[in-house]
């Protein structure tokens, strides 16, 4: 009787141990996504988070890009999107970046100083920084973005 109980104690003791309240916290198949940006000194926390492959023929030499569209779901009016290389890192892989903001759309217009840093980009998963000027297409109307990040599992 007393090896028995000796037994459930330490069964009942290993289960306990490995048990606890922070496995929700790190399982990977629960990804928090986001694309956050303070635009003219104002943060704004994008929720909604889309991302589409799309193979381009290209003379035969296909390659693929991403199109990611992000919005608010408190606020529809604004809204990014950008276009990307798949699969590559860095600052040159980022060839279109769009912010709208109501009716007027911001872009990456030439003699702005605009980067978008991708730091990691694989199957399933984009992660990188966004900071600089975006100008309206008149160019007479510009907006600062002085930081921003993005985590995105798609």
């Amino acid at each position: 009787m007393k090896k028995l109980f000796m037994f459930i104690t330490a069964i009942a003791l290993t289960s306990l141990s490995s048990c606890s309240k922070d496995d929700s916290k790190n399982n990977p198949a629960q990804p928090t996504n986001f694309l956050t940006a303070i635009i003219n000194g104002v943060t704004l926390n994008f929720d909604t988070l889309k991302v589409v492959k799309e193979v381009v023929p290209n003379d035969g030499d296909p390659y693929t890009d991403l199109i990611v569209t992000a919005t608010k779901s408190d606020d529809h009016s604004k809204s990014i999107i950008f276009n990307l290389q798949h699969l590559q890192v860095g600052t040159e892989t980022c060839y279109y970046f769009d912010y709208t903001d109501g009716d007027i759309n911001y872009d990456s217009a030439i003699g702005n100083s605009f980067e978008v840093n991708i730091t990691v980009n694989t199957p399933n998963k984009l992660k990188g920084n966004i900071t600089g000027r975006l100008s309206d297409s008149s160019n007479t109307n510009s907006i600062v973005i002085p930081s921003g990040s993005f985590d995105i599992t798609y």
